[in-house]
């Protein structure tokens, strides 16, 4: 249960960013799915990996699902990837980190300060890999047509 839950609000939560955007409507469930994978791919791999190395593995995943449909509806792939990561970001993290910090609970500040920044980073590489990604795929079609 807890992981349809987690689905529908990720769906949701991407697809608001997809509004606030201005994602042409047609796109909406796109940018929707989107969130879901990287949410998926956030809880398998969060099993698994800290929430650093958990966030780049989603946004790996949500890499790779946002070129492919950049290519199926010949769209830029940030309207996927900026819907797409919102489910990762570190709203809680930095809500903690502002609340140890109020407490004058300096370890447990700088613990998920810490965290935050990791995460943060993790996904600022998730965007490097998908701008990566895209060009060697913009390389290999161009040999391709050679």
């Amino acid at each position: 249960m807890d992981m349809i839950l987690r689905a529908f609000f990720s769906f949701f939560v991407s697809s608001s960013t997809a509004v606030l955007n201005r994602v042409e409507k047609k796109y909406y469930i796109l940018c929707g799915c989107c969130g879901m994978v990287t949410s998926f791919a956030y809880s398998v791999a969060s099993i698994y990996f800290t929430a650093p190395m958990a966030s780049l593995l989603s946004c790996v995943a949500l890499t790779i699902v946002s070129q492919l449909l950049s290519h199926t509806v010949e769209r830029p792939s940030l309207i996927f990837t900026v819907s797409g990561i919102m489910p990762i970001v570190p709203g809680s993290l930095l809500f903690k980190t502002c609340n140890a910090f109020a407490e004058n609970n300096y370890t447990q500040t700088v613990s998920y300060g810490a965290q935050a920044i990791l995460v943060g980073i993790s996904i600022a590489l998730g965007f490097f890999f998908n701008e990566a990604f895209a060009a060697i795929l913009a390389q290999l079609r161009t040999h391709k047509k050679d």
